[in-house]
């Protein structure tokens, strides 16, 4: 018979500007950067973990394995943005969905506190969703309400320790959206910024000045509703004393 985990709840987010939605909440907060960023401290007394991931399903695989490896969790979970595919989704909308879809895989049931009518899915696959056609396209032929490129990733990794993860994602950007590919560019794969390219982009092209704003704006929009859903279901699992 096997024990059950009590170590620290882990949130797993890909980059740094969702990482700091957390880690600017702990207290007593220590920080390590290898193998993998991660902060250690307390929300309203609750032992909390905050791995970064970086960016993609290579480094979600690898991290989730390493965080359920070292930290043993007592609970998993998944916390960031994601883009929307549903066009009656706002900027904004928390998703805690209970099935991740990945094209050619089986779907993955995921843990959620919500209501089990009404439920959502989400979409993982290795690039973003750029433009509104290719989000219609994609919401048309999976069902799934949201995109992202991690979930899937972490969902398989953690069934294999008999773990279920919960899944918070705000939309940052909508169906009617589009995403410019210069911008995703100025994230390196570890989920940091990159300050040269950030600088070189606004040298040889001002005018994208006005899309790092809208970027910026959507990101807090998001990053306030993605908070508040975190913290909420960080207060009814202390309640419980593991993960499902």
């Amino acid at each position: 018979m096997t024990s059950e985990p009590t170590g620290p709840a882990v949130v797993l987010t890909a980059v740094a500007t969702e990482a700091r939605i957390v880690t600017r909440q702990l207290e007593a907060e220590s920080v390590e950067r290898t193998p993998f960023w991660h902060s250690a401290g307390r929300i309203d007394r609750r032992e909390v973990v905050v791995v970064r991931m970086g960016v993609g399903p290579a480094r979600a695989m690898r991290a989730t394995a390493w965080a359920i490896d070292t930290f043993a969790p007592s609970h998993l979970l998944v916390c960031g943005f994601a883009g929307g595919l549903d066009p009656t989704l706002r900027m904004g909308t928390v998703l805690q969905p209970h099935e991740v879809h990945r094209q050619g895989k089986p779907p993955i049931p995921l843990a959620n506190l919500g209501p089990t009518s009404g439920a959502t899915t989400i979409l993982s696959r290795d690039e973003l969703a750029e433009t509104p056609s290719e989000k219609e396209d994609l919401f048309r032929r999976s069902g799934c309400q949201a995109v992202d490129m991690e979930t899937y990733e972490v969902a398989s990794v953690a069934a294999e320790h008999q773990i279920t993860p919960y899944v918070i994602r705000a939309i940052s950007d909508d169906a009617h959206t589009s995403l410019d590919r210069r911008f995703m560019r100025l994230v390196d794969s570890s989920g940091d910024v990159r300050p040269g390219k950030v600088v070189t982009l606004l040298l040889s092209n001002p005018t994208s000045v006005m899309g790092l704003m809208r970027l910026g704006r959507d990101a807090t929009i998001a990053s306030d509703a993605l908070w508040a859903s975190l913290r909420h279901t960080l207060e009814r699992l202390s309640r419980r004393p593991r993960a499902p």
